[in-house]
């Protein structure tokens, strides 16, 4: 399935020199850059694995071993009235189930709420009870559940902490200037990027956008061992060729949810 914009592509793949086969998202020009992973935990072990929606309406991965059970599902309560669900893979890059009777308004289900890493235009953070927090692959071979974990903390002033297993390896807090009253933007000097903060009865969170629709990124959380890292991957079009990864960079946590990420990342020079 690909996104309206053929950006973006939801399918089976095998991560590095795996055999095994995920359901995925990954930006069309290159695997390599998967985006969200569905059954990371349960991974197919051959070619039999069918994603399909459920007779009530969710959607659910399944195969030829499972005995009818599914290895994966979007296991949302869907009512009898909303049991005839789609899924559609947004130009977002957001993976919906949506009910196709009200005009696919209604989405009973949707990936971002489920992140593996960061994209544009997705939120990291705790929203109307809803906590969008991310966890690290085991390996580039392995996308299971790894030790990393970066989680946005309400206890006193908001914190995002990255935790290898359960101890503390960096956090940013309120007094660094992240998470500030209601809902801010700010803007990166040249207008490429932009980061949304937001802290209010509703929610605190932390959304960043791609306003240079020529700059593709994505945000990994990865951990070996007792370390934990915040790394950047980019892509863009060099001059000649098609859009291709160009930079991989290791960040501090500080620099992943301020505002000097957004300065960081403009420097990151794309050639050929």
């Amino acid at each position: 399935m690909l996104s309206n914009d053929e950006t973006f592509v939801l399918g089976f793949f095998s991560p590095g020199t795996s055999r095994k086969r995920y359901v995925g998202v990954w930006y069309k020009f290159s695997e390599d850059m998967v985006v969200w992973v569905a059954n990371r935990d349960d991974p197919v072990n051959d070619n039999s694995g069918i994603l399909t929606i459920s007779t009530d309406g969710n959607l659910v991965l399944t195969h030829s071993d499972s005995q009818g059970l599914p290895l994966w599902s979007s296991n949302v309560s869907v009512s009898p009235s909303d049991t005839n669900t789609m899924a559609q893979l947004l130009d977002s890059g957001n993976l919906v189930l949506v009910n196709q009777d009200t005009n696919h308004s209604n989405v009973l289900w949707q990936s971002f709420d489920h992140p593996t890493h960061v994209l544009p235009n997705m939120k990291i953070g705790v929203d109307h009870s809803k906590n969008m927090y991310l966890t690290s692959w085991n390996s580039n071979n392995d996308p299971e559940t790894g030790n990393c974990s970066l989680k946005t903390e309400l206890y006193g002033s908001p914190q995002i902490i990255l935790y290898n297993n359960h101890a503390k390896w960096g956090w940013l807090s309120e007094r660094d200037a992240v998470f500030v009253s209601d809902k801010i933007s700010r803007q990166s000097s040249n207008g490429t990027f932009d980061i949304i903060l937001a802290n209010n009865e509703d929610e605190v969170s932390t959304t960043w956008t791609v306003l240079d629709h020529s700059v593709h990124s994505i945000i990994v959380i990865s951990g070996s061992g007792t370390s934990g890292s915040v790394q950047q991957r980019m892509a863009g079009r060099a001059a000649g060729v098609g859009r291709r990864l160009v930079s991989t960079k290791q960040m501090s946590v500080t620099s992943m949810v301020s505002v000097a990420l957004l300065e960081f990342a403009i420097r990151t020079r794309l050639t050929g």
